[in-house]
């Protein structure tokens, strides 16, 4: 007993309807045929009944298994107890040579598959429209094939015609057309490879663009067309006759010929029953004659059913070891189908991690373009620190001018100290003094006790220059610290940017360290010119007190002079010419630190 699967979509030609237009199902199905056909020539063995109804389909989701039936000896076996001239099978699936009496080869197989790509590209059977007689056999044998279907690609149309080629010959091998398909099948995904032969390509790509349609070819069948195998009601022997002599006529007269012989051999029969009936009321030793026959016939008869039940174990034996070639074949075929869904897996699972990959494409891209914006705000940021550093820059040297304005000031009221200390060196020395001396004398004390109150003045202003320049250092500290963040922020940008960019944030970045250290040249230099301000202020400050002391010392010298009675002359316009430029001097020097306090 063979189990197999069940077939839950019976033969290829009741599933031809359900079959979507699409090449890739059809190459596809027509791969395994082929595929199962060549296994099966590999093994030296010949399908004797090849047709659409013996390839079975089970279906399973959106796919289709595909298996070939019958294809033990049946036929074979049947045949022997035929004469040598009869035919059987369906007609449009049986090759030429076939018809006219040769045996089934792997040749005559590979011309029922290509009856089989007929119909995959019309979706129906071949020659469904005629009755399938003695005429249809005749003309198969003359060349005539089923029409081409429009819009079939041109290499499929070159690989069926081989197929069907009248010399069997000239048909490829099971292998060699697996081989072909094999390349439309599983190529496709593949066009990107370089070594592709330009004309396979070319090929594929024919199946790509080949338009998907129906046909206008008749569906319905004619009644006389039969697609299950059958004992033909002609024999090979007619059609050679035929087709070697190209005398239609002798056939005919062949035929009825035989038509003759059949009512005269009916005819005979009938006489012979007769013949038979009245002797054997008559003659009782031709009864016995004939039981003895009879008795001889079912001996015979008892010997061709055990020959019979031998062969058919032969039969069954070999049955069992094609069909463990079958399971073999099968589960080669499920790991094939499990190894398909699993690269399917794989490629989905591609596809899946390519669509991850260029979202994060699409995100760098993105913060590319936020890294290149913030990139376009440090260099507004920096051109407004090159501008505030060219300003600071700028107030430096007013503010180096200023201090050298101030020690020139300083140097002029040492020297007028200088002068001041020879006067009151000439008022020492002078014993005339007048009481007009004594008053030029209260108006000084009373202009130095004013340049007193300058100095205090002009001390508070000194402190408030301090606090100023302390406000710019710290100004220029925080903008240290903005050129410290900006660096950190374009070696981020460096890294991520890369390429072009590179080179200019390099640039910028040394632009930035220039500016970091004009900024420390700034600060160390108002730092020496507020040192320098302080320490002439203080010098200052030192001029003033020792002018108050030797006014002080003056005031002494004057009233002792005055009560021994000396007087010194001294020219009284010189001293107050010395008094008043230094006056002026100090007037300069306030308005110039109220100008550096405003700045």
């Amino acid at each position: 007993m063979l189990i197999m699967e069940y077939a839950n979509k019976g033969n290829l030609r009741g599933c031809l309807s359900e079959i979507t237009n699409n090449w890739e199902q059809k190459l596809y199905i027509l791969y395994i045929i082929i595929g199962g056909l060549d296994k099966l020539h590999k093994e030296n063995l010949i399908h004797y009944d090849f047709h659409d109804g013996n390839i079975l389909c089970i279906e399973h989701g959106t796919k289709y298994n595909i298996y070939i039936s019958d294809y033990l000896k049946t036929y074979q076996f049947t045949k022997s107890f035929l004469k040598e001239e009869n035919i059987c099978g369906v007609i449009p699936f049986m090759a030429p040579e076939v018809l006219r009496g040769k045996p089934c080869t792997s040749a005559s197989n590979i011309y029922s598959f290509s009856m089989i790509m007929w119909e995959l590209t019309s979706g129906i059977p071949p020659f469904n429209n005629r009755p399938h007689d003695f005429q249809l056999a005749l003309n198969i044998c003359r060349g005539e094939r089923p029409k081409i279907v429009e819009n079939t690609p041109q290499c499929y149309i070159d690989l069926m015609k081989k197929c069907w080629d009248n010399d069997p010959l000239k048909r490829p091998t099971a292998s060699e057309v697996l081989d072909i398909i094999n390349k439309w099948v599983i190529l496709p995904n593949e066009m990107k490879i370089k070594n592709i032969d330009k004309k396979l390509k070319n090929n594929i790509m024919e199946f790509i663009n080949a338009p998907i349609g129906h046909n206008n070819f008749i569906t319905e069948t004619h009644p006389q067309a039969y697609y299950t195998s059958r004992l033909l009601d002609f024999t090979s022997e007619e059609l050679n006759v035929i087709l070697d002599g190209s005398l239609e006529s002798k056939f005919l007269e062949l035929r009825q010929r035989n038509k003759d012989a059949e009512q005269k051999l009916f005819k005979l029969e009938k006489i012979a029953e007769t013949y038979y009936q009245s002797s054997q009321n008559g003659n009782q030793v031709e009864l016995v004659d004939l039981q003895q026959k009879n008795s001889q016939f079912e001996q015979d008869n008892q010997n061709l059913k055990l020959n019979l039940a031998e062969k058919i174990k032969e039969f069954a034996e070999k049955e069992i070891t094609l069909q463990t070639k079958i399971t073999s074949l099968q589960k080669e075929i499920y790991e094939k189908q499990a190894l398909t869904s699993n690269l399917t897996k794989q490629l989905e699972q591609s596809k899946l991690a390519s669509q991850q990959i260029q979202i994060q494409i699409n995100q760098l891209k993105q913060e590319k373009s936020d890294l290149q914006e913030k990139l376009s705000q440090t260099e507004a940021k920096i051109k407004e620190l090159i501008s505030q550093r060219e300003s600071l820059i700028k107030q430096k040297e007013q503010l180096e001018i200023e201090l050298n304005q101030s020690r020139d000031n300083c140097d002029q009221l040492k020297q007028e100290k200088y002068d001041l200390h020879n006067i009151m060196g000439g008022i020492l020395q002078d014993q005339k003094f007048t009481a007009k001396l004594k008053i030029k004398c209260a108006k000084l004390v009373k202009e130095i006790a004013q340049l007193e109150q300058k100095l205090n003045n002009e001390e508070q202003i000194k402190v408030q220059l301090i606090q100023a320049i302390q406000i710019k250092e710290d100004k220029i500290n925080e903008l240290e610290q903005i050129l410290i963040n900006l660096d950190n922020k374009n070696k981020s940008i460096n890294e991520l940017i890369g390429g072009e960019s590179t080179q200019k944030i390099h640039k910028e970045k040394e632009e930035m360290f220039g500016l970091q250290r004009e900024l420390s040249k700034t600060s160390t230099s108002c730092n020496d010119s507020r040192k320098e301000q302080v320490l002439d202020m203080d010098n200052f400050d030192k001029v003033i007190k020792e002018l108050k002391h030797r006014f002080n010392h003056l005031e002494i010298s004057l009233t002792t002079n005055s009560e021994k009675g000396n007087r010194t002359h001294l020219d009284f316009s010189m001293i107050v010419e010395e008094i008043n430029l230094l006056r002026k001097n100090l007037d300069v020097l306030e308005l110039r630190l109220n100008q550096e306090f405003k700045i």
